[in-house]
């Protein structure tokens, strides 16, 4: 950079003393100088419009000839030219490629600017949802028909998948999930999970059909060992104890096959019970009167704080069931003497109901599994309890189908707080046949 500036600070001084020494040789050499410095001044602006003129038209050709001390912008041009064409080929190599890898993917990937129009898709896109490349530039809930995936599109909550069939191929189930990113664009992922909901599909009718075969035969034995219980010709007595075990565990088996039924048909989503105006206050007040019969002689201190005008739509058996596995859970777990609040409160997010107790609590690292079907902290503890490790699998599907959620917080020597959180619309007037906001 210091050498062109002296190449040009030596030219601009050759014109300025010719012009000076001409102009001393006529007489006037202030005249010669600005003469001198006319020419200097003429020649530079007839080199810059060459060269713009040359980099207007791309470069076309060689670069126009200047004197030295001019060249070096044309020349760095080239250079920079030179440059950015070999970054553009290796950007086109490392495109190229990522396009094969994306061409590679089973899963449909389909980049969507802010207006929901289609920027680029793979070739798994047309496969799974008929996305040609005829389609870039138009509106992908034009091209993908399906209502649900246009409600899906034009709202904010992507934090869960959508499931819908494929517009293609009406044997595959697809998962959609969008990815936001840049500026306002999005990611549209379809996933085929034709196998995975026919594993989940087969597993639920298993539980089902299992279920419904063990209850008849458990029916005829409690039945039988009922009967023997209470009859008097037992051989002296001496069958009084394994009869009365063999009774618990199979009132314990009967507990279990009713909680799988009810989970079978929760997660099926094809519940016939009719949506009505639950008057959660009053069921309330009776699951503490259970709660505080099953505490027994443990004498657990049980309190409710309860909005006495707070109702809710939905079904009924299903919240009943949802907040007293809660609250049965609180008794089982919650050493004798200790204390369990219940409360059932609106604010501007909608109702909540919470049960906390001050109990041994839950290590961390086993908090995301605990709404599993079957999963226990500690087995053994579990089952002398009594649980069945299904209530909290139940609770959770019994909220999703109301559009709730359950939120579990828990500290070791502290105790745990289950809370169910229920949408503003799901709140009710007392007697009211509607839902208000």
């Amino acid at each position: 950079m210091l050498r062109g500036r002296l190449a040009m600070a030596a030219a601009l001084s050759a014109a300025a003393i010719s012009g000076l020494v001409l102009g001393w040789v006529f007489g006037a050499p202030l005249a010669g100088l600005s003469i001198g410095l006319l020419a200097f001044s003429t020649a530079l602006i007839g080199y810059t419009e060459r060269t713009a003129r040359w980099v207007e038209g791309r470069f076309a050709g060689g670069a126009p000839a200047v004197p030295r001390p001019f060249s070096r912008i044309p020349d760095a041009l080239q250079r920079a030219d030179r440059k950015a064409r070999a970054q553009e080929r290796a950007l086109r190599q490392v495109v190229g490629r990522m396009r094969v890898a994306a061409d590679a993917v089973p899963d449909a990937l389909v980049a969507l600017d802010e207006s929901g129009r289609v920027l680029w898709r793979n070739e798994s896109a047309g496969q799974l949802l008929g996305l040609q490349e005829s389609d870039v530039g138009a509106p992908v809930s034009d091209r993908v028909r399906d209502p649900t995936l246009a409600a899906y599109l034009q709202g904010d909550e992507f934090d869960s998948p959508l499931d819908l069939t494929s517009p293609v191929r009406q044997q595959l189930t697809l998962s959609i999930r969008m990815v936001p990113y840049g500026t306002g664009q999005r990611l549209l992922i379809a996933e085929d999970v034709t196998r995975l909901h026919h594993l989940e599909r087969t597993r639920r009718d298993f539980i089902s059909n299992i279920s419904h075969e063990l209850r008849t035969p458990l029916t005829v034995l409690s039945g039988y060992l009922e009967s023997m219980s209470q009859s008097e010709d037992l051989g002296g007595g001496r069958w009084r104890t394994p009869i009365s075990q063999m009774v618990a565990q199979a009132a314990r088996m009967d507990t279990i096959v009713a909680d799988l039924l009810l989970l079978s048909r929760l997660e099926t989503g094809t519940a016939a019970d009719r949506q009505e105006a639950v008057a959660v206050p009053g069921m309330l007040s009776a699951i503490r009167q259970d709660a505080a019969a099953l505490s027994g002689e443990a004498r657990h201190e049980i309190t409710l704080d309860c909005a006495p005008n707070l109702w809710m739509s939905g079904v009924e058996s299903e919240l009943r069931s949802a907040f007293s596995n809660l609250v049965f859970n609180a008794v089982r777990y919650t050493p004798p003497g200790g204390h369990i609040d219940m409360r059932w409160w609106r604010d501007q997010r909608g109702a909540h109901f919470s049960v906390k107790d001050d109990g041994e609590g839950v290590p961390e690292e086993h908090l995301p599994r605990l709404t599993e079907r079957f999963y226990r902290v500690d087995l053994g503890r579990a089952r002398d309890a009594g649980g069945t490790g299904l209530g909290l699998a139940i609770v959770k599907h019994v909220l999703l189908h109301h559009g709730g959620g359950l939120e579990i917080a828990s500290e070791l020597g502290v105790g745990s707080a289950f809370t169910c959180h229920f949408p503003p619309d799901r709140i009710v007037l007392p007697g009211a046949k509607r839902a208000i906001a």
